[in-house]
């Protein structure tokens, strides 16, 4: 319904010559029946707008009441009566018209509709609260413009940093797509509004994280935080503000560093140098030394700095070979630190690290050059069968069977290389192989092996020497026995017209040895015969017959008795008292550790028997379990004076007598030998009887005598707690590594002994 002036409202009804008083009695008539709409229209035409308006009310018509009331200048009921009814845009409409745009904002923002609420806020000047109303609409962009505007810096900064998580992205500041663009620009305008909270820390902080170490330093130093400014400087490569902020700090080390690094660009590297020591910076001070070329300098910082491979390369670039070796072994790299103490000649370091490497073959050379054969084979027969260098492999292993004596496996793997021509190849093996049958007496074999190398070559090693030797053996012997001299005699042969050979009782290093049966004196006898190399050395010949003379003079039930020193030709031999039962090192293997009964009877008849020699001033030199001999009634016998020493000869000869693992230390460092000695080589072979075991177990003969120079084995009854604590005692006093830290005698030792 559209309503209507007066004056038309009245014409349309009534015409124009009807009287005011009708349209009033017709209003009220239409009012008295409830025809509240046409009424209303009357009211309003006579000028009674308020009471139309409450008719359309009462009619429930609001939109017409609305219209009226606009109309009539009534636009504040109109506004309510919207509101009342929900009408909110209408409401909005009309508050806009009549510019009163701080209530239509409240009603926004009361109605939830932020954006308008802002925008209304904005225009009536309320900034504040446009602001949070576009932060209600998440758009804290804007939000934080507006805080700024309105100076409230820290709602800016919250509302940046808010933006940024906004933006949905995995923003990362340095990229250069836009989404990371945007995040940067938002981070960096966050970190400004913290400055101006002010809040320099989180600003601070989030200058750092946006590596703006310059703007986060100067943050940082103006609140006083130098340790966060010094780092933010020191990564912005700003070296004169980190200086003075190292100094106020007293960072005097970091300051040479630094100061390094300024002596470095200007290109004073010695400076630098200097300045790295200061600090202890090792490393970088080597690598100033290296560009200088001063390589020992450089290799001695790297050392400390423990970078032990550039340690190594430099002392080799400053030819100090042995420390880059050990440089090199540190570092791990075995096989060049193996080929420097090749270089060296010190093979057992170079051995050692062969084997850590796994490269047997290599050591097993090295050995072989240095005459430890059987280390050397233990090492062959640790390559695997699928070892690509099988040809070199059997050829080592060849060599070492031959020296070991074991002809026959030796020749087994290398038979087709001895049926072949002497050549630069495989010359060390047909030496190898000659040798081993001269060795065994197969000289008629020998000569024709020798021949062969010295045609190919005379000037071989000892080859033409040992040509002539065996040609001069075989004129010298009789042909009975010319084939087997010294080897494994035949079984029946007589020696020297009085030893008939019955039985092989065993090899060793000096010569093999028979029981035999003497024709003169009606009696069994144990005859040893020494090796070929050891019957033309006619040092050892004297020397050995001078100690067997003073053997002889020995007599004593627990020492074998000496019979005879002989010899055929050049063939020397020693007939010995036969002794029945076994080593004492045989039943330690069969039964492992004795019982401390058992081996107290053993160690007082060995300490008897010891006592007896030394009194006749001869010491034996290598008491050990092999050289002991045990009957079936548990009768001790003392063996092989065969190396026995004088306390008044010999006496600093630079040769080591004895055997690795009971020989005493000051034999080994070449000192004289004492009855102390003895004392000491029984004490480890007692000490093996009670446990079942040697002292020194290492992998080597070198890494057992070093143990025995230089530690203390643990006691007996570590490994067997039926060792009574007296015998513990006693043995270790023996095995003291001091001479002077043991018993002075072999009666001082057995009156320790319990008494039976």
């Amino acid at each position: 319904m559209v309503v209507m002036n007066l004056a038309s409202v009245y014409t349309i009804a009534y015409g124009s010559g009807e009287n005011m008083a009708d349209p009033l009695r017709k209003a009220q008539k239409l009012e008295k029946k409830g025809d509240y709409e046409r009424a209303a229209e009357i009211y309003a035409s006579l000028g009674e707008t308020r009471h139309a308006i409450d008719l359309l009310l009462d009619a429930e018509q609001y939109d017409l009441a609305s219209e009226l009331m606009i109309s009539s200048n009534r636009v504040e009921e109109a506004i309510n009566l919207y509101l009342k009814r929900g009408q909110i845009q209408k409401a909005l409409n009309q508050l806009k018209k009549q510019g009163d745009f701080f209530r239509a904002a409240m009603i926004c923002k009361q109605q939830k509709q932020f954006r308008e609420a802002a925008a209304l806020f904005e225009k009536c000047g309320i900034l504040s609260e446009a602001a949070r109303m576009y932060a209600e609409e998440r758009d804290y962009k804007r939000a934080a413009e507006l805080y700024l505007r309105s100076n409230m810096m820290q709602s800016a900064a919250e509302s940046y940093e808010s933006a940024v998580k906004e933006l949905e992205v995995k923003a990362n500041p340095f990229s250069t797509t836009s989404g990371d663009v945007l995040a940067r620009s938002l981070w960096l305008k966050a970190a400004k509004a913290w400055e101006l909270v002010p809040n320099p820390e989180k600003a601070g902080k989030i200058y750092q994280d946006l590596m703006e170490w310059e703007l986060a330093g100067t943050l940082y130093e103006s609140i006083g935080n130098f340790r966060k400014a010094l780092f933010c400087f020191e990564q912005s490569d700003n070296i004169d503000k980190t200086l003075q902020l190292l100094k106020n700090l007293n960072m005097h080390e970091k300051a040479a560093k630094l100061m390094a690094v300024k002596a470095e660009s200007s290109g004073d590297l010695a400076m630098a140098a200097q300045f790295a020591l200061q600090q202890k910076d090792y490393a970088k001070a080597a690598e100033y030394y290296e560009r200088l070329g001063d390589f020992r300098l450089a290799a001695e910082n790297y050392e400390k700095s423990q970078a032990f491979l550039l340690a190594a390369e430099a002392y080799f670039k400053a030819d100090d070979i042995p420390k880059a070796a050990r440089m090199y072994r540190i570092a791990g790299n075995l096989d060049t630190a193996a080929k420097l103490y090749e270089q060296l000649s010190q093979t057992d370091q170079a051995v050692e690290l062969h084997v850590q490497s796994q490269n047997f073959c290599r050591g097993a050379e090295l050995l072989l050059e240095a005459e430890k054969t059987e280390e050397a084979l233990r090492l062959l027969l640790r390559v695997p069968e699928d070892h690509p260098s099988q040809r070199t492999i059997r050829r080592l292993k060849a060599i070492a069977y031959f020296r070991l004596k074991k002809i026959q496996t030796g020749f087994n793997f290398v038979s087709d290389l001895l049926e072949q021509p002497v050549s630069a190849d495989n010359i060390d093996v047909h030496y190898e192989y000659a040798n081993a049958l001269q060795e065994e007496g197969r000289l008629k074999e020998s000569l024709v092996a020798f021949q062969r190398i010295v045609d190919h070559d005379k000037n071989y090693k000892n080859a033409l020497k040992c040509l002539n030797w065996c040609a001069a053996m075989e004129e010298t012997l009789s042909a009975k026995i010319s084939d087997t001299v010294v080897g494994e005699l035949p079984i029946g042969i007589v020696i020297a017209g009085r030893y008939e050979l019955l039985e092989l009782l065993g090899k060793g290093g000096m010569g093999v040895v028979y029981r035999a049966a003497d024709r003169e004196l009606n009696l069994a006898v144990a005859l040893k015969i020494l090796r070929p190399k050891l019957s033309y050395d006619p040092d050892f010949i004297e020397m050995f017959k001078r100690e067997v003379t003073l053997a002889r003079m020995l007599s004593h039930p627990n020492i074998i008795k000496i019979y005879d020193l002989n010899r055929m030709g050049n063939m020397w031999f020693v007939s010995m008292e036969y002794l029945q039962g076994e080593e004492v090192k045989d039943v330690i293997i069969r039964e492992g550790k004795l019982a401390s009964e058992q081996v107290q009877s053993i160690g007082m008849q060995i300490l008897s028997a010891l006592s007896h020699s030394h009194s006749r001033n001869l010491i034996h030199s290598d008491v050990k379990p092999q050289n002991i001999f045990l009957d079936e009634k548990g009768h001790a016998t003392l063996v092989d004076f065969g190396i026995a020493r004088t306390m008044s000869s010999h006496s600093k000869d630079q040769i080591v007598y004895g055997t690795p693992g009971y020989i005493s230390p000051e034999q080994i460092t070449g000192d004289q030998a004492t009855p102390r000695s003895d004392i000491y080589s029984l004490g480890v072979s007692l000490y093996e009887m009670v446990t079942g075991r040697v002292p020194f177990e290492e992998e080597t003969m070198d890494l057992i005598l070093e143990s025995q120079l230089k530690t203390d084995p643990p006691p007996p009854s570590h490994y067997s707690s039926e060792v009574p604590k007296w015998m513990d005692n006693l043995i270790i006093k023996m095995m003291a590594r001091k001479p002077l830290n043991r018993f002075a005698s072999a009666d001082d030792v057995l009156a320790v002994f319990p008494k039976s």
